[in-house]
């Protein structure tokens, strides 16, 4: 016989060419240098905050600057003192951490375009490239199963841009601390831009660490940036022992133009140090006016996302409900007409167990999964041809009653074999759940998708998703039902795109699977349910053989009680004892539910000390 045991426990209570993307080990910055990662966060802090002021929760009230004037803002802040404690900000702060490394790519991958950083005087080209980024995200944003991933994305690449404009340009210059709100949305008109013959620069900074405060010669509002070595827009030449003017440079050690040709120094405001950035004394003026314009671009009245996409979209969008995705994938092939009574019931169990609490999911997702239908399409030179329509469906509601009627709905049809394509039903649902989502996995039937098998673990590594199955049966033990043998065998053998391709899967992601019978099914609710508890936590999980094991697992003052899930893989009755430190055998406090099918649920009401299960 050989376990599976898993406890968990209850718990109280290259280079840089604009702003720097991030903190970089060992490098100095300067001291108060905000890079893109800093703007990007503190400026989706503010709209967030912005946000849940103007949207109290029952029975709480927020002053108007309660949460936009904190200071020193971070994402558990806003989150504390929206909920309160005891709710966690993980996700809404993966989604800040995606738009980031987004914003960041494009330092990593479009280096040598100088559009995607507002140099070179490719000013204009970059706001239309804001225009197209932000109608795409808008685009996105709108559709039914919304990928958020994908809007995430383009936002980070509209936000580097736009951020680069602060930076880069020499709007600040003769603006202040002022956003450009104009950037990037159709319609609105953009500021001349200097013609290619109009020098707007004079030669300054012979060394790096000297300033370059009066080096502009542009007058009036006209835009213009600066050049950039390895970019595809190539300043014009000027020899600096000739002319003491020319196209601004973007400056600094890494810039090749900012000392070879006129005119020399630059113009950049990445960070606080003189010999990084020519214009350092304006960085925190180019920063300020990038959070800012971060900020405009979700929570505008007008223009801001938010009010676009409208509030439901904008909490999926950042992750900010207090619970994530819970998602059902659902086979609903005619051999599962035994069990969708039994999947139904636990199902509504879960749910109920999550609606109306603090906990309550932010959507609820259902991701069906059948065979594919096959026609006959017509007859030609004796060849018949055929075409299918996928009986795969997903469905996607943040409202408990609606998610509840269209569970109700759900009838079995079709399945004509016996593998169904299990890993596109996976897949569906993993696309739009959101980070660290609940997802559970009902299913008869091997895999007819099974090569779909990487695309799964891929999606549930990027979004951190643990899969849960729950499996009557799978194609191997139904056929062998079916031609009779050894009920040992047949309970033993198991197919490679059923049982095992499931438990690979399970093993990788830290999920699990019960394998159980149809007349069992409702019992594995118990289990869930105490999977989807706000303050479950996996601490110790094992796999062992039949041989004696022992199995320690530590509890401190935080533990109120520690549940030990064994599972055997046979399905038969689990033997085992559970000891404390001193080597006595724990029988108070202790509560045993046997589930069947080799499940049972072992309760202790722990004090601080390290328990040992041992596997007799």
């Amino acid at each position: 016989m050989r376990l599976v045991i898993c406890f968990w426990v209850m718990l109280l209570p290259q280079d840089v060419i604009s702003f720097f993307p991030s903190r970089l080990s060992g490098v100095n910055i300067g001291d108060g240098t905000l890079t893109h990662a800093d703007i990007t966060e503190i400026g989706i802090l503010k709209a967030v905050a912005s946000y849940f002021e103007a949207n109290p929760r029952p029975n709480t009230t927020l002053a108007a600057s309660d949460l936009t004037q904190m200071k020193n803002i971070t994402s558990r802040k806003v989150f504390q003192a929206y909920y309160g404690e005891g709710v966690s900000e993980t996700r809404f702060q993966d989604t800040i951490n995606n738009i980031i490394n987004a914003n960041n790519q494009v330092n990593l991958n479009l280096f040598n375009v100088a559009a995607w950083h507002c140099n070179g005087e490719r000013i204009r080209e970059a706001n239309q490239k804001m225009v197209n980024l932000r109608e795409q995200v808008i685009a996105v944003l709108s559709q039914n199963n919304t990928n958020f991933d994908q809007a995430r994305n383009l936002i980070g690449q509209f936000l580097h841009i736009m951020q680069m404009f602060y930076s880069n340009t020499n709007w600040i210059e003769f603006s202040g601390a002022v956003p450009y709100y104009d950037l990037g949305i159709r319609n609105k008109p953009l500021l001349p831009q200097a013609p290619l013959v109009m020098d707007t620069c004079i030669s300054c900074g012979g060394e790096l660490d000297e300033t370059c405060e009066d080096n502009m010669i542009v007058d009036g509002k006209i835009l213009t940036s600066g050049y950039r070595s390895g970019q595809d827009a190539v300043k014009p030449h000027k020899n600096p022992s000739v002319s003491k003017t020319g196209k601004c440079s973007h400056g600094g050690p890494l810039d090749g133009t900012s000392s070879s040709v006129a005119a020399l120094g630059g113009i950049n405001k990445d960070s606080t140090l003189v010999s990084l950035s020519p214009h350092s004394h304006l960085h925190q003026a180019a920063a300020q006016a990038a959070i800012e314009h971060t900020t405009y671009f979700f929570d505008d009245e007008e223009y801001g996302i938010r009010r676009i996409i409208g509030i439901n979209k904008f909490n999926d969008l950042f992750q900010l409900k207090s619970g994530a995705s819970l998602v059902f994938t659902i086979d609903y092939s005619g051999s599962m007409g035994d069990d969708i009574a039994g999947v139904k019931s636990v199902i509504q169990s879960i749910m109920f167990s999550k609606i109306g609490t603090l906990d309550v999911p932010a959507n609820f997702i259902f991701s069906l999964f059948n065979d594919p239908c096959k026609y006959d399409t017509f007859l030609y030179s004796f060849i018949i041809f055929y075409f299918t329509v996928s009986l795969s469906t997903i469905y996607t509601t943040d409202d408990g009653n609606d998610a509840l009627r269209y569970l109700g709905e759900i009838e079995v049809s079709g399945g004509g074999d016996c593998p169904e394509y299990a890993m596109n039903g996976l897949v569906n649902a993993l696309a739009v759940c959101s980070y660290n989502s609940d997802l559970f996995f009902f299913s008869d039937a091997s895999a007819k998708d099974a090569t779909l098998d990487v695309t799964v673990l891929s999606l549930a590594a990027l979004k951190n998703v643990q899969l849960r199955f729950v499996l009557t049966g799978d194609c191997a033990r139904r056929k062998r039902s079916t031609e009779g043998g050894d009920n040992n065998m047949r309970r033993n053998r198991r197919s490679t795109n059923g049982e095992e391709l499931y438990r690979k899967l399970a093993t990788a992601t830290g999920g699990s699977v019960y394998v159980t019978s149809k007349a069992g099914i409702a019992k594995v609710a118990e289990i869930i349910k105490e999977l989807v508890t706000t303050s479950s936590v996996t601490i110790v999980k094992s796999s062992v053989s039949s041989s004696d094991v022992n199995v320690t697992f530590p509890v401190d003052q935080t533990i109120l009680q520690a549940t030990l899930r064994i599972i055997t893989l046979d399905r038969t009755t689990p033997v085992y004892k559970v000891y404390t430190p001193d080597n006595t055998e724990a029988t108070s406090n202790v509560s045993v539910s046997d589930l069947g099918d080799g499940i049972q649920f072992v309760k202790i009401q722990v004090s601080s000390m390290i328990y040992i299960l041992d596997h007799c």
